[in-house]
């Protein structure tokens, strides 16, 4: 800048402007490039102790979702419409050792508990 008098102020700000967002975009691009390869999401990458699909009995960390870090990623890039569809029969899904089928079943007991005690008191 010292060597060129006609350099334009405006170039060199809005160049400076600008590089103030790179480093925070390239940080996002790479976790969530790093989420993809190990195909979590966001929110379970986060709350990975909340939730019990992630631990094996020996407490073992294990994603039950990972298939591979090239198929990961073409899952994203082209994903199947039953990614995106809840199974008809929940608890044979459970069953596989996605969720646990107690804990859908007693939330599930819970939820009709309530409606009848709704449904009596409207009665």
């Amino acid at each position: 800048m010292t060597r060129c008098k006609t350099f334009p102020m405006a170039v060199f700000a809005s160049g400076f402007y600008f590089s103030l967002y790179l480093l925070p975009v390239s940080m996002m691009v790479g976790y969530h490039t790093q989420l993809v390869l190990i195909n979590m999401t966001t929110n379970e990458q986060i709350g990975v102790r909340k939730y019990k699909y992630f631990w094996d009995e020996n407490g073992r960390f294990r994603n039950p979702f990972d298939q591979g870090k090239v198929r990961n990623v073409l899952m994203r890039l082209s994903p199947d419409r039953s990614l995106y569809q809840i199974p008809a029969n929940l608890p044979a899904a459970c069953a596989k050792g996605c969720c646990g089928e107690v804990e859908m079943t007693g939330a599930k007991k819970a939820r009709d508990e309530e409606k009848q005690i709704l449904l009596d008191s409207v009665v």
